[in-house]
């Protein structure tokens, strides 16, 4: 019975923390290197909750907090788009949680930066041609393609940073 309320009480833990990582990226939007809400620090805290709540939070922090930062700002890339960049966060982050329970942390920072970074804006560009938008294809790619694999780098390594000095004064 013990073990019950502990193990429900670590889940409305980790559902507290990820509502709060998911505020944390909408704060992190407003951090822009380019536009508030375009290029900014709104996945860090999808990339850190990964790394310390586990890939599953982490993924739903980085699809939630990239919907609601969407909304806030208007859905500049339509609801549909932001659907799909949405569904992708989540897999990415997914992605970089598991990698990072492997103790493989560079491994998945790396990875995480190519995933969020030129990959994201392909079949970012190729979904926006596919829906019809007049700002898509390579026109979107080449645009997005350097200042997103940048931003994407930044908010992996604050991730990773914050995610180690964390576990260090934990394990003190």
């Amino acid at each position: 019975m013990e073990a019950m309320k502990l193990e429900k009480s670590s889940t409305v833990t980790k559902l507290t923390y990820s509502g709060i990582l998911v505020a944390l990226s909408y704060v992190g939007s407003l951090l822009g290197l380019i536009i508030p809400g375009s290029l900014a620090f709104d996945s860090m805290p999808a990339f850190f909750g990964a790394m310390i709540l586990g890939p599953v939070y982490g993924a739903a922090v980085g699809g939630v907090g990239h919907l609601l930062t969407a909304l806030i700002n208007g859905f500049p890339l339509t609801l549909p788009l932001h659907l799909f960049i949405g569904v992708q966060m989540a897999l990415i982050v997914g992605v970089f949680g598991w990698v990072c329970q492997k103790e493989r942390r560079i491994v998945a920072g790396v990875l995480a930066t190519v995933l969020n970074g030129p990959l994201s804006a392909a079949t970012s560009a190729l979904a926006a041609h596919l829906l019809g938008l007049p700002f898509s294809g390579w026109v979107l790619f080449n645009t997005m393609v350097i200042p997103l694999t940048i931003v994407s780098f930044l908010n992996v390594s604050l991730a990773l940073i914050l995610g180690n000095i964390l576990q260090k004064r934990m394990a003190r």
